[in-house]
This record gives structure tokens, C-alpha cells and sequence, in this order.
């Protein structure tokens, strides 16, 4: 398939993705009120972010690999289930093990909370190594289909053990551990392998080559997610609840940025000479126009319907929510500039870039939250990404010599870009040639 092709599948998934992630927040905001919320956002952040770290730049290296080194599919999938199962299984245990030593846990958050909640980690794991693999084998609807289930299948899972169990932080905890391990059974369906091929040096080499730039996605997870850590810290459950619904709809506007991410890494990997950045040029500046309208639409549409929607309790979400989506935009810029870059196999510059919105964030998050609450950490939160996506326009533009102005402002060739494609996409669809 076509760039085109491939992203509009992809944009159309997260679309999906979005809406049902959001009727997962509404369904759990309006049956464990803020405080409940907040106690099962800090609970599933902490194995999120574990097992992110623990991916160790694999899921990174499992694309280029199979795309640009021609590795065997069969031996990257075994080795990345091999990678998962047993170092989750680590995880687990040091969780049990650190409840034991330190049972003292934040308010709202039980013990056997924290337990059930681990579980979850090394099925996010498997998740994190394995999906890459369906986009190396071009298995586009497939892998946007998978982004759709999770939030899907976590609602099902919850709607039928609130059902028999009653409403809960613990009951909804068992919901992410139901559905996502049957979501891990359903992609590793969709991949399976003629024999299982596992080869450690296979694993070494996919650590060494993605871990540079996997530091870079840790960092940039910090970006969105360290704030509402230092938010819990200072504060309370209760305010991180308020908190997650303001950027669970502000995060909405990076569907088409992480769409086009997702496309434009393995297929710059396919590219040779000036073709990666007339496409890495052209689609970023198509996307500003789309995220400028789309902001201006998502921000009043937002803040009349939040307290509709999810509750009066959650009005103060509408000023958060907000002042979060200038940032987002900016930090859409992320999505293509370095997406590109490590389709290119320069995975280092997704470090520097989240480095620079990361030290902004700790500052502001320590200066802004004692004194405005919520709203200073979304406003530290939005500069921080501002600063991370802007740093990431001008580190393309240094390595590309070219002048800002040229990237940012649309010109001819750009609508003639658009046009041939417009014109391919529709020849395509109607099985023209």
C-alpha cells in the first residue's frame, strides 16, 4: 500500500482508538468519581511505564530489522515474546517483593491493588515489542485494529465484572488484566510463526541498536506522564482524576500526528535520496493546517460538554484542558520530524528532543502546581511539550539546511504534492491503476 493508503488506515484505527478510550474514561469517571479515577490512572501509569522501560528500544529495532535487515520474522517474534514473558515475570515479583518491604502506599491505593495492577506489565510489554511486527509486515489494518481493541475489550471487560463483582478500583484493575491479555493472544495469533526461531544474539543486537532511541521515548513518556506523578505528589488522588480527563480530550488532537508517526517510520526506512523529506516535508505542513482547525473545534466543543459528559465533579477539567492543547499541537510536530529521522536510523535526536521538554516540565511542574493546582501543571505540561516540538522543527531544519520559514509556510509544490496524491488515493480505492 501507499503512504496514503497506509495512513489513512491508520488515522481512521486511532480515530476508533480515541472515541473508545474516551467512553472508557466517561464509563469509569462517572462510576468511581474523581477519586477512584485518579487511584486507577497513578495504578496503571507505573506498570505502563515499567514495561515501556523494559522494552529497552526492541519494539524500535523489530521494525527497522525486519524491514531494513531483512531479519526473519519468526525470530524476532519469538525472541520479543521470549524478552516479555520472562522479564514481566521479573516485574511481578519485585512488586510483590517491594509491597512486602514498603507497605505503605499512596491514599486510595491498596496492596492488592498494587499487585493486580502489576500483572499488567508484562502483557503491556508484549504489546510494546510485538505490534511493531505488524506494521514490518505491512499488516496496517491489523495493527490499527489491535489499537482499536484494547480500549474496546478493557470496556467489555469492565461493563461484565462491574456487572457480577459491583464497581471498583480493584474490579477495574482486573479489567485491563482480562482484556489485555486477550488482545496479547489475538496479535500473537495475527503473527504466528511457522516455528519458534529464538536467538539471543538476535536480542542483544535489537537492545543495542534501539536503546539510544528508547531512552528517548522513556524521556518523552515522562513529557506527558511525570506530571501527573508530581501532581499526585503534591496534591491528591481526587486532583489526579480531574486531571487525567483534561488530557485524555486534549491528547485526542495527536490521533492524526501518531497516525502519521506510525506510517511515515517504516516507510522513510524504504526510501533512498531526497524522497524521505519532500514526503516528511510535505505531510507536516498539510498536518498543521488539519490541527489548527481541529484544535480550534475540539477546545469549544470541550469545554461546554466536559461537566455534561463526565460529570459536574469534573468541571475543573475544562481550564486544564485547554490550556493543554496549544502544547499538543506543537508537540505534533515530534511525530514527524523524528519519526522520520529514526526511519533514517538516526534514533538519537527523539533523546535530545524529549531531554529539552522534560527539564522544562520538572521546572515548571515544581513552580506552577504548589501555587495553580491543576492548571499549573497543565500549563507546564503545554509548554514542555511547545518546547520539545519546536526543538524538534529546528533540529530537522540544521540537518537538512533548510531556513524554517520553508518547512512551516505551505507552498506550490506542496498543493501539487497533495493533489497527485489526492489523485492516486481515489485511482486506488476505485481499483484504478
Amino acid at each position: 500500500m501507499s503512504f496514503l493508503h497506509n495512513t489513512i488506515f491508520a488515522l481512521f484505527g486511532n480515530i476508533a482508538t480515541g472515541v473508545i478510550s474516551l467512553l472508557v474514561a466517561v464509563f469509569v469517571a462517572r462510576t468511581l468519581g474523581p477519586d477512584g479515577k485518579g487511584a486507577v490512572t497513578l495504578l496503571i501509569l507505573v506498570p505502563t511505564f515499567a514495561a515501556m522501560s523494559l522494552d529497552l528500544g526492541i519494539s524500535i529495532a523489530n521494525v527497522y530489522f525486519a524491514k531494513y535487515r531483512e531479519v526473519p520474522r519468526d525470530i524476532l517474534f519469538s525472541s520479543s515474546l521470549f524478552w516479555a514473558v520472562s522479564v514481566g515475570l521479573v516485574a511481578i515479583f519485585s512488586v510483590i517483593c517491594g509491597l512486602h518491604m514498603w507497605p505503605s502506599l499512596a491514599d486510595g491505593i491498596t496492596p492488592n491493588a498494587a499487585v493486580v495492577a502489576s500483572f499488567t506489565t508484562p502483557l503491556f510489554l508484549l504489546l510494546y515489542v510485538m505490534r511493531p511486527l505488524l506494521l514490518a509486515s505491512d499488516h496496517v489494518i491489523d495493527f490499527s485494529v489491535s489499537n482499536a481493541l484494547q480500549p474496546l475489550l478493557l470496556m467489555i471487560a469492565a461493563l461484565l465484572i462491574f456487572a457480577v463483582s459491583g464497581a471498583s478500583v480493584l474490579n477495574m484493575l482486573w479489567a485491563y488484566v482480562a482484556s489485555l491479555l486477550i488482545l496479547c493472544i489475538h496479535v500473537g495469533w495475527r503473527l504466528r510463526p511457522r516455528q519458534f526461531c529464538l536467538r539471543l544474539d538476535v536480542i542483544r543486537q535489537a537492545i543495542k541498536f534501539g536503546i539510544i532511541g528508547h531512552i528517548g521515548t522513556l524521556i518523552q513518556q515522562c513529557i506527558f506522564r511525570l506530571d501527573v506523578l508530581i501532581l499526585a505528589s503534591l496534591t491528591g488522588s481526587r486532583e489526579v482524576g480531574i486531571y487525567s480527563i483534561a488530557y485524555v480530550c486534549a491528547e485526542v488532537l495527536l490521533r492524526l500526528p501518531r497516525a502519521i508517526g506510525t506510517i511515515l517510520f517504516p516507510t522513510v526506512s524504504g526510501l533512498e535520496g531526497n524522497a524521505a523529506e519532500t514526503l516528511t516535508a510535505a505531510v507536516f505542513k498539510g498536518m498543521n493546517v488539519i490541527l489548527v482547525v481541529a484544535g480550534g473545534c475540539l477546545g469549544a466543543i470541550g469545554y461546554c460538554f466536559i461537566p455534561d459528559v463526565f460529570g459536574v465533579n469534573f468541571s475543573d477539567a475544562r481550564l486544564p484542558f485547554l490550556l493543554l492543547i496549544p502544547g499538543v499541537f506543537f508537540f505534533s510536530w515530534n511525530n514527524v520530524f523524528i519519526e522520520s529521522l529514526k526511519g533514517e536510523g538516526k534514533v538519537q535526536y527523539k533523546l535530545y528532543t524529549a531531554v529539552v521538554g522534560l527539564v522544562v516540565l520538572i521546572c515548571l511542574d515544581f513552580l506552577l502546581i504548589p501555587r495553580y493546582g491543576i492548571a499549573g501543571a497543565a500549563l507546564a505540561s503545554s509548554i514542555a511539550y511547545g518546547s520539545s516540538g519546536i526543538f524538534a522543527l529546528v533540529i530537522y531544519c540544521r540537518l537538512r539546511k533548510r531556513r524554517l520559514i520553508d518547512l512551516v509556510c505551505p507552498d506550490r509544490s506542496d498543493f501539487v504534492f497533495f493533489t497527485n496524491a489526492a489523485r492516486r488515493l481515489v485511482f486506488g480505492l476505485r481499483g484504478g491503476h
